[in-house]
């Protein structure tokens, strides 16, 4: 029985959201005939143990610094709440709830919100030790919906997703300066 060649084509990818890795997974192609079900399954145990080894990899554990109820993120330079209000606010809420804290306090914008996010976590997607007791909500961001009125931008942070929805909506809110 004479060996086939190994056709090695790109199966799969996935771009993880907010990271620049990208995980490539290539796997091998006997002739013409489809994957037989073993290397499907040695596939499937390659991408997990990937994903496992990558999930482990986590937030540095310098990245936040923490002064009281206020956390430092070393990368951006923000500031923010430690612990949030236990209420829910609409977007205009939302925004005089953080101007009135005073201090230089603001509703983050979109961008600056999904920098907490973090992609290996999930529920939430985000440092834990530096946030402890985030809830799993939307919160609000100051960034409006530009193509449609009366739409802003908010983060999730089960995982880190960012939506827009009408501002009368109620989301939770984070501060930052």
């Amino acid at each position: 029985m004479k060996p086939r060649e190994l056709d090695v084509r790109p199966f799969w990818g996935r771009a993880l959201s907010g990271s620049d890795a990208v995980l490539h997974i290539y796997l091998g192609r006997l002739g013409r005939q489809r994957m037989n079900r073993w290397l499907c399954a040695v596939c499937c145990a390659v991408v997990s143990l990937i994903w496992v080894v990558h999930a482990r990899a986590g937030t540095p554990l310098d990245r936040y610094q923490t002064a009281g109820e206020v956390i430092t993120d070393t990368r951006t330079g923000l500031a923010w709440q430690r612990t949030v209000s236990a209420n829910s606010y609409t977007w205009d809420e939302a925004k005089s709830y953080c101007s009135g804290l005073g201090g230089g306090w603001r509703l983050p914008t979109v961008k600056e919100l999904l920098t907490l996010a973090d992609p290996t976590r999930i529920d939430p997607s985000i440092d834990r030790a530096a946030f402890p007791n985030t809830p799993t909500a939307a919160f609000w961001s100051s960034s409006p919906f530009v193509r449609l009125s009366g739409y802003a931008w908010w983060v999730h942070t089960f995982d880190g997703a960012s939506k827009m929805d009408l501002v009368s909506a109620a989301c939770r809110v984070r501060c930052v300066k």
